[in-house]
């Protein structure tokens, strides 16, 4: 199997797998679960005074005292990574976030609440427990003040990753668009769509893990579920946009690597849904996934440097790659070994590594596009007469080999009687005069019918498909008015058009131009009937 099956075959692979994760994204949204709070608007935010602490391996619990919360603004927000939580106002539950206990996962999720304070209360318990003993990705916020500006503060928080986030969501919608629209016609710039894929999942994930998205959307698990469905489908599109950016020819490292981003993402969704391992427990694979897909378009650009092919595009590319590189490893650095998951960081970086490569192949759009202008005028020029703007033998000959040949086509061959006479008696501007005049007319009456061309010095031909004798020859007739009001016009130096027509007839035909050949005889008849006239 060569690289390019291989490509299309997995990547085929990938749209399924990619078509089954958007449906089941969709069941997942379609689930109904509670919305975990009320909003009460009032105005302060401020940090709590932790009156005691309590921690086991999977347990922790804070005790605050009611009055502070009332006098900051009455409400408490809680972030919490994955934590079941409950909140006692003097020992009664006043509020509760539970694991879901779906197929799509058993969390609550990364969430934030908040909770209103009952005024008569002496203190406030908040206890979290979790299912699983993972020192990462178990994070806890709490602050302090009013519903409204504690709500208020996360939106001001998110307003700028929401906006990344429809930014780079915007940019892989327009370069698909674009592509499908404009460049595929030039059947090259196969490597945008891929790239379009990864913009569209960043751009998603991006605006799922905002702190507005967190609090606001009341279906958790589809907000869990989907945003680590657009983690596990980035790895593929990133290498394969690699090696086709970058002109990779190492089929055996693109193979082997495909496969592994393909299989983790399968692995990762049965071990889920077989209620073996949560997806975030998988979360090491699925970053080293990204990570290996990182890796390996630095193998791409060093490779291309190594071998001086590192182009414009490319190397505008390549600035955005590294800042998001290192960035990369830094967020994963401090969210595997001091608990952080803030991932405005590496979102800054990664719209600026979208931007830069959207720049980078907006270079080659544009040259693919010249390009494509280019070719489409040198193949005019190659079948187009330049003279009459007819096609000319060329395009005539490659129609010949083109066109399936059966009972519907009619060859139509007309010449021009008398040309040599007026190129010698009045000059070759009169007689390329009459030959343009002659095409107009044939255009006019044949243009809408069928392919006309200008096979030589004087002669035409015209391949017409579904017609019968009897509207041919009215056609012929047409011609005939017009060549006569045209002559009438030009006096001087007229036009007489010799015409004849043959149907195929499969016992004698076995190509167009067996037709063209019988068409000819009954042309060259009519031309000596019109001198003897």
């Amino acid at each position: 199997m060569d690289t390019r099956n291989f490509t299309s075959r997995i990547s085929f692979f990938y749209v399924l797998l990619l078509v089954a994760a958007v449906i089941l994204s969709v069941f997942c949204i379609n689930s109904d679960y509670e919305k975990p709070f009320g909003t009460k608007k009032d105005d302060v935010i401020s940090s709590l005074t932790i009156d005691s602490t309590y921690k086991t391996a999977k347990s922790t619990s804070y005790t605050l005292k009611t009055r502070e919360i009332l006098e900051k603004g009455g409400a408490i927000g809680i972030y919490i990574d994955h934590w079941d939580l409950t909140v006692l106002a003097d020992g009664y539950k006043i509020y509760s976030r539970t694991s879901s206990k779906s197929i799509f996962c058993n969390t609550t999720g990364s969430t934030w609440n908040i909770i209103s304070v009952p005024p008569d209360s002496s203190k406030i318990d908040i206890v979290l427990k979790s299912h699983t003993n993972e020192s990462f990705n178990h994070n806890i916020k709490i602050s302090c003040g009013t519903a409204v500006k504690l709500y208020s503060s996360i939106l001001k928080r998110s307003v700028i990753q929401l906006i990344l986030g429809l930014i780079v969501a915007g940019i892989g919608i327009f370069l698909f668009i674009n592509w499908v629209f404009v460049i595929r016609m030039a059947e090259k710039g196969s490597y945008i769509p891929y790239f379009a894929t990864i913009c569209v999942l960043l751009g998603i994930w991006t605006i799922l893990v905002s702190e507005f998205v967190l609090l606001e959307v009341s279906n958790y698990v589809a907000v869990y579920f989907v945003g680590h469905l657009c983690l596990l489908s980035m790895s593929f599109p990133l290498v394969v946009f690699t090696k086709k950016f970058y002109k990779l020819n190492d089929s055996l490292l693109f193979k082997l690597l495909s496969i592994v981003v393909v299989v983790i993402p399968i692995v990762n969704v049965s071990l889920q849904f077989l209620g073996i391992r949560e997806l975030r427990q998988q979360l090491p694979f699925t970053h080293l996934s990204i990570l290996f897909a990182m890796i390996y378009m630095i193998y791409a650009i060093v490779r291309a440097m190594v071998n001086r092919q590192l182009t414009r595009s490319m190397k505008v590319s390549v600035a955005g790659l590294f800042l998001f590189f290192v960035s990369i490893l830094f967020t994963l650095t401090t969210y595997y070994t001091v608990n952080d998951s803030t991932f405005m960081i590496p979102i800054a970086f990664m719209v600026l590594f979208c931007v830069f490569t959207w720049l980078a192949i907006s270079m080659d759009s544009r040259a693919i596009l010249e390009e494509n202008r280019d070719i489409q005028i040198y193949k005019q020029l190659a079948e187009k007469d330049v003279l009459t703007g007819l096609a000319n033998r060329n395009c005539y000959e490659s129609t010949c080999r083109n066109t399936k040949i059966d009972g519907s086509v009619c060859v139509l061959t007309l010449d021009l009687n008398n040309l040599k006479t007026v190129n010698d008696t009045r000059g070759h501007a009169d007689g390329d005069r009459i030959i343009c005049a002659a095409a107009d007319i044939i255009n006019t009456v044949f243009g809408k019918e069928g392919l006309c061309f200008r096979i030589g010095g004087d002669e035409f031909c015209i391949i017409i498909r579904n017609t019968a004798e009897e509207t041919l020859r009215k056609r012929i007739s047409h011609l005939r008015t017009i060549e006569s009001k045209y002559n009438f016009m030009h006096k001087e130096a007229p036009l007489y058009m010799a015409a004849g027509y043959a149907f195929f007839d499969p016992s004698k035909d076995k190509s167009i131009e067996d037709i063209r050949m019988r068409a000819d005889k009954e042309m060259y008849a009519d031309k000596r009937r019109s001198k003897e006239k």
